[in-house]
């Protein structure tokens, strides 16, 4: 008589099995953005199995810190993770590019066939790469510097004013403090001739700027 012997083997997967490449979106429309808004970006994959992608989102070169939900019991079905990052935007951002790579643990196991993970990204277990468009940021006038800078000028002299912004400024008001008056400069330009008359004189520069639904101004005394 022949005798049948049953076993039971219990196989884990600890590697995941992408169910599709990674859906990475932004809330920046058309990737551009004002100065002082919160943007989003999330990168977003369905996978089998018990161990989860683990995605890094950089921005520009710089690792950073980003929010991670999931979703499911990390079996055989589908299981869902997102992972997001948010930040309040700076000038210093502007044309900045947003990545982020979508990578599998390496799981290995110790002596006492404990299973640990391993979250060092390699090109091995690199699932996929997302990299956005570089990102607009509009922003007002920075870093007002009157050059040349001197502790008194002379009549004739001319002097500049110096800012950032994006998009650039066009438009300088230049006006006398003392006097409450706005002079004359060619076609508004940061450039302005000393004369007689504002010798001794508080000169304030004014560069007004406006972006859609905002309007701002940056002021420099002299």
């Amino acid at each position: 008589m022949t005798k049948h012997f049953k076993f039971r083997i219990r196989i884990s997967i600890f590697h995941a099995i992408p169910e599709s490449d990674p859906n990475c979106t932004t809330n920046a429309t058309n990737n551009k953005a004002v100065a002082g808004d919160y943007v989003a970006y999330c990168c977003e994959v369905t996978y089998k199995g018990r161990w989860a992608p683990v995605m890094e989102w950089k921005n520009n070169e710089d690792v950073v810190q980003a929010e991670v939900e999931s979703t499911g019991n990390r079996s055989y079905e589908v299981n869902t993770v997102k992972y997001t990052y948010v930040t309040e935007l700076k000038p210093s951002d502007n044309n900045h590019v947003f990545s982020c790579r979508t990578y599998f643990d390496q799981p290995t196991l110790d002596s006492g066939n404990s299973v640990t993970a391993n979250n060092t990204p390699t090109t091995d277990n690199v699932l996929s790469k997302y990299r956005s468009p570089n990102l607009t940021v509009y922003y007002g006038p920075q870093l007002l510097v009157v050059n040349p800078v001197h502790d008194s000028y002379c009549p004739d002299e001319t002097i500049k004013i110096l800012a950032d912004s994006n998009p650039s400024m066009r438009t300088y008001e230049w006006l006398n403090t003392d006097t409450n008056k706005t002079l004359e400069t060619s076609d508004h330009s940061q450039y302005l001739r000393l004369c007689w008359e504002v010798i001794q004189s508080k000169l304030l520069c004014v560069i007004p700027f406006q972006f859609h639904h905002s309007r701002q101004s940056a002021k420099n005394t002299i």
